[in-house]
């Protein structure tokens, strides 16, 4: 008789601890996504920000590398054309190079912070580019 009541009360206590548990588990799952997203909307509105500043600077520059050109040129039409014809051959490149140069960063990005994956190793050429000026 007292050992089935000292069963009773360690599944009582295994199912209190599981229940424990569980919260815990719940509370570090949610904590730990407050972090994550944190981190992610940090880099968004980060990114935002430089993108904004970085866009009116361009702005700017554009405007005056285009004058120059047209005043050098004597043609201001000219120095525009000259202007929009770099921007479109950016454009391009950039266009061609998206996956390197945007989706493989932002995939590395979002799955090292959600997934915690470790950074990519660098290329072995550049290790051996080393060794050899070593």
């Amino acid at each position: 008789m007292f050992s089935s009541d000292k069963n009773i009360e360690t599944i009582g206590q295994l199912i209190a601890d599981l229940h424990q548990h569980v919260d815990l588990r719940l509370e570090y799952f949610k904590v730990d996504a407050v972090s994550k997203l944190s981190k992610l909307l940090t880099a968004v509105a980060l990114s935002i920000i430089i993108f904004m500043f970085g866009a009116l600077a361009l702005w700017f520059v554009s405007m005056m590398a285009a004058a120059a050109l047209g005043e050098w040129l004597h043609h201001e039409a000219a120095g525009y054309a000259i202007v929009v014809a770099c921007y479109l051959a950016m454009a391009c490149l950039i266009f061609v190079r998206r996956k390197q140069w945007i989706e493989v960063p932002i995939t590395h990005f979002l799955a090292q912070l959600f997934l915690g994956e470790p950074s990519q190793p660098e290329e072995p050429e550049a290790h051996e580019e080393e060794d050899a000026a070593l």
